[in-house]
């Protein structure tokens, strides 16, 4: 984008250049495509009719005219180079003019410049950007100064239409990571986060990338998280639905809580880390069998033995062998706890009998232990993490219990929406954030996650001033459209398919953000210094 940065004056249909390479293409070579002066996207061509372009044409067809000239705005006011000659050709301006004659002149004059500047912008896009090399591929761009640290790789996919997609997405994410690493401020990358929503194609906007820059910016860090359960059964010793209610669980197995990661990328930022808080219900969830013991001719009795408990109903499988293979438990019972020592209560498991009733000495008796059933209660915040979104909280999971108890047993309770359904077919508990805390040290909460909207006076300076940016309170909203997920800016105003052109210099205007030239102005590359190459790259 060199050209794009600091366009003076030049003649706009040939190629500037010097001994450092070219610096600038003609628009209608670049439309052209494939030629040894551009590096875009090679465009269709017509065997009986070779393309041209045509007046008031654009040379691309991926970056649309919100993003070009809010794009030339972000430039104008992060870019040195770019801000100062916008300064420059500002004053030679208002010193052409009689000011006090001509003040409404200088709007119009303004106008103008901001135009030609923005189709700079497009022509650089179009041919650095349009493609699956953009700036850090391109030899002849290289030769003119732009150079970078690491190059951004082109994937190419197989199938002619996705092969041209995926080439158009290379050269918007190669522009992401040019701009991202260039303006490095938070306020930089909360214009970038804009930026790059005004891509309306779910399938070219860098949605990731975006999520990923505004975690950069709030760096937020969990502070609250609510767990999200049904409410008790009125008659909760009588219940067999537990394990659909945070229940299941045995202290050995507790749940596992699961959050997303954070989008910001780096080893700066990390995942938090969560843990559940578990009671006891008082239901005895399993019976594990220690020793099946031997000789067993008949099925022995099960007890517990508790001071507290009652009413558990467990029965003993016996093998081939004369052993006791395992227990079912048939009713968990209620009111089971653990003694003073921490110990559950004890399971007796009858001797080996005779026929008649008699226990058979040669034989040994099965010992058995129980687990009792634990629930989860809330989620414990050991470690916060950071780098996260302040307005869309990550999601957790919980994980459900390996297996459901023997003695659980689907409540018979549907959706009327759908009678086949038991609603607890699935684990009913979940938790969410409910707050996070920025950098900044400001608290957010669910209900704070509102995209505050434009009030008329912010409307009408952006309309005024080619230097206005979008307020930093203004932020890109996650949202599902008719296109995909992707991210929108609901506070701006909706475009119009058809505009009037305020003058037959503009190929494109966008009512809030301005209009694009049908002409570029360039800086003769003999004009550059070294200088002002690095600051260009």
């Amino acid at each position: 984008m060199a050209s794009t940065l600091v366009p003076l004056v030049a003649s706009a249909g040939k190629p500037q250049v010097d001994d450092s390479g070219l610096l600038f293409a003609p628009k209608a070579e670049m439309a052209r495509g494939g030629s040894a002066l551009t590096r875009g996207i090679q465009l269709e061509r017509n065997e009986k009719r070779p393309i041209a372009i045509k007046p008031g044409e654009a040379v691309q067809n991926i970056y649309e005219t919100r993003f070009v000239t809010y794009l030339s705005r972000f430039l104008l006011n992060f870019d040195p180079a770019a801000r100062n000659w916008w300064f420059k050709q500002d004053a030679v301006q208002k010193a052409s003019l009689n000011i006090n004659a001509n003040r409404k002149s200088m709007p119009k004059a303004q106008s103008s410049l901001f135009a030609e500047f923005a189709e700079s912008v497009e022509v650089g896009l179009s041919d650095y950007f349009s493609g699956p090399y953009g700036s850090y591929g391109s030899v002849a761009a290289a030769r003119a100064g732009l150079v970078a640290n690491k190059q951004v790789i082109s994937a190419r996919s197989s199938g002619r239409n996705r092969d041209k997609q995926n080439m158009s997405k290379q050269g918007v994410l190669n522009l992401y990571a040019l701009l991202k690493a260039r303006y490095t401020s938070k306020d930089a990358k909360r214009q970038l986060a804009l930026l790059f929503s005004m891509i309306s194609s779910k399938d070219l906007q860098p949605t990731e990338e975006v999520r990923s820059i505004l975690g950069e910016v709030d760096n937020a860090t969990i502070t609250k998280i609510e767990l999200l359960k049904p409410s008790r059964e009125k008659n909760e010793a009588a219940s067999r639905t537990s394990p659909r209610r945070g229940g299941g669980y045995s202290i050995n197995k507790i749940p596992k809580i699961i959050i997303d990661a954070p989008p910001a990328l780096g080893s700066a930022y990390k995942n938090a880390i969560l843990r559940p808080l578990m009671n006891p219900t008082s239901r005895i969830l399993k019976i594990n069998v220690i020793d099946g013991g031997e000789g067993y001719t008949r099925i022995p009795s099960v007890k517990i033995y508790s001071d507290t408990g009652s009413r558990c109903d467990a029965c003993a499988i016996l093998d081939r062998q004369g052993r006791v293979d395992s227990i079912v438990v048939l009713d968990p019972g209620f009111g089971y706890r653990l003694d003073k020592t921490g110990f559950p209560p004890e399971v007796y498991i009858d001797a080996p009998r005779s026929k008649d009733g008699f226990i058979n000495e040669t034989s040994r008796r099965a010992t058995a232990e129980l687990e009792l059933e634990y629930e989860i209660v809330g989620v414990d915040i050991i470690s916060g993490g950071n780098g996260y979104v302040a307005t869309e909280f990550p999601v957790i999971h919980i994980t459900p219990p390996t297996e459901d108890p023997d003695w659980f047993v689907k409540r018979n309770t549907y959706n009327r929406s759908d009678a086949a359904h038991d609603i607890f077919d699935t684990q009913a508990v979940m938790a969410a954030v409910q707050e996070v805390k920025t950098w900044d040290n400001r608290t957010i909460s669910g209900s704070e996650l509102q995209d505050d909207a434009m009030s008329d006076k912010v409307l009408n300076q952006l309309r005024s001033d080619p230097l206005q940016l979008i307020p930093s309170t203004i932020r890109p909203n996650l949202i599902d459209t008719t296109k995909g997920i992707q991210y929108t800016i609901t506070s701006l105003p909706i475009l119009t398919t058809k505009l009037m052109m305020p003058s037959a210099r503009y190929r494109a205007v966008d009512p809030l953000f301005g209009p694009i030239g049908s002409v570029p102005v360039t800086k003769g590359a003999l004009e550059l210094s070294t200088s002002e190459y690095s600051r260009l790259a």
